[in-house]
């Protein structure tokens, strides 16, 4: 057992050493080769085979090789860590433990976010002519009929930012757009056929819509 660990630590080192940063070449390669993938998945797989050997010669109490597996496992998380989504930016050195926990971190942060904006607008909203309007997650139902729709984009924008989507709407001298305080509003835009539908959250219960179609709506929150 104790050799097949030291087969293992071997192995591991071999692709350390050979696929390390200096591999690392921007992205080029044929079609459907690149090497950075090869960094990738060597980096991760001499990760889990030095951890695999480490386990080993802990069961053998084999303190030498033990030590060495756990220098190669700190050079991993301080010198070599990939994260996928940051593959463009290996090669200038977007690599380790502390660029990884950071893009982990941020692309958590966006998605919670995301999420706390389509709450604000989640739940059933009413218009004075009786039309109702319904945002659950990324379905958007106007009465009974859905509006077709793929989320977009959020966006925190001053009054001065809204004064196309008024244009847009005809009511850029209206006493809406006169009155709106000087803060940022929260704005959701959903891509619906050629155009867009954008809701801005003027009030947490009132929101002011321009539908895909150009027809303009003030809602109130029921629900």
């Amino acid at each position: 057992m104790y050799a097949f660990g030291i087969g293992l630590l071997v192995v591991a080192t071999a692709l350390f050493v050979l696929f390390g940063p200096a591999f690392l070449t921007g992205g080029s390669g044929t079609y459907p080769l690149n090497f950075d993938e090869f960094y990738f998945w060597a980096q991760w797989a001499a990760f889990w085979i030095t951890l695999a050997s480490l386990g080993i010669f802990a069961l053998n109490r084999r303190t030498v090789p033990m030590v060495l597996a756990a220098l190669l496992i700190v050079h991993f998380l301080w010198r070599t860590m990939p994260e996928k989504s940051n593959e463009d930016r290996w090669v200038k050195g977007a690599i380790g433990f502390r660029v990884y926990f950071q893009t982990k971190r941020a692309a958590w942060e966006k998605e919670h976010a995301r999420k706390q904006v389509l709450a604000a607008f989640s739940g059933v909203w009413r218009a004075t002519p009786g039309t109702l309007l319904s945002i659950e997650q990324e379905r958007v139902m106007l009465s009974d009929q859905e509006i077709p729709s793929e989320f977009r984009e959020y966006t925190w924008e001053p009054p001065a930012r809204l004064d196309f989507l008024f244009m847009r709407a005809g009511m850029v001298n209206s006493p809406l757009r006169r009155n709106l305080a000087n803060r940022e509003y929260l704005q959701l835009r959903l891509a619906s056929g050629r155009e867009e539908s954008v809701f801005v959250l003027i009030e947490p219960k009132r929101l002011f819509a321009v539908l895909d179609d150009g027809s303009v709506l003030l809602f109130s929150k029921e629900r």
